[in-house]
């Protein structure tokens, strides 16, 4: 394989890898899920020492900034990375009261939604994915304009068996490709005078 073909071929293999990478723009990150400044709604019954304190449900959620200046650091903690639907059946941590420790315990604390999310702005990637998609069509384009090209050289194209210029004719006999200069004199290979154009 050719150097420029070999090129063009792992050309089509990166624009089939990355294109579809760069085509998903939602805004929710899947992979690392709640990060710290999104704004989320979250279901949970929480204790106190044991005692009931509150519960949220998904149809009335606890919306929390996830900032450890809005709310203890222990639960933002807990909560960062967690995806939408996710469900920590129990979170708990210990905090000081006047000199006394208090438990403070949350029971099947479930991500119910994003409210806003924090994640950079894809703009500039589907900026990137549009000038990708253009170059990948003109390269895509050039390169079947240069594969038909050679095709056609080596495929419509025949060359002499003897000498390796543009062949004209053909023998009649045994098939030999010849051009009008080496076929004056009869096919080269069994003297035959009578050809076939090409």
């Amino acid at each position: 394989m050719k150097k420029s073909t070999r090129n063009f071929v792992l050309l089509i293999i990166l624009a089939m890898v990355f294109i579809p990478s760069l085509s998903k723009t939602q805004a929710y990150d899947d992979l690392l899920g709640v990060e710290y400044e999104d704004v989320i709604e979250v279901a949970f019954t929480s204790y106190i020492d044991g005692e009931f304190t509150s519960e949220y449900t998904e149809e009335g959620p606890f919306e929390v900034t996830v900032n450890e200046n809005y709310i203890n650091k222990n639960f933002i903690d807990e909560l960062v990375g967690m995806k939408i639907g996710e469900v920590k059946p129990y979170i708990t941590w210990t905090v000081q009261n006047d000199g006394v420790p208090s438990v403070i315990e949350y029971y099947d604390t479930k991500i119910v939604k994003i409210v806003k999310d924090t994640s950079p702005d894809r703009s500039v990637g589907r900026i990137f994915l549009i000038a990708f998609a253009v170059i990948a069509g003109l390269g895509l384009g050039v390169g079947t304009i240069y594969v038909i090209y050679k095709m056609r050289s080596k495929i419509l194209i025949k060359k002499c068996t003897k000498c390796g210029n543009t062949a004209t004719s053909k023998c009649a006999k045994c098939a030999y490709i010849i051009c009008s200069e080496c076929g004056t004199k009869g096919c080269p290979e069994c003297g035959n005078m009578k050809f076939i154009r090409l």
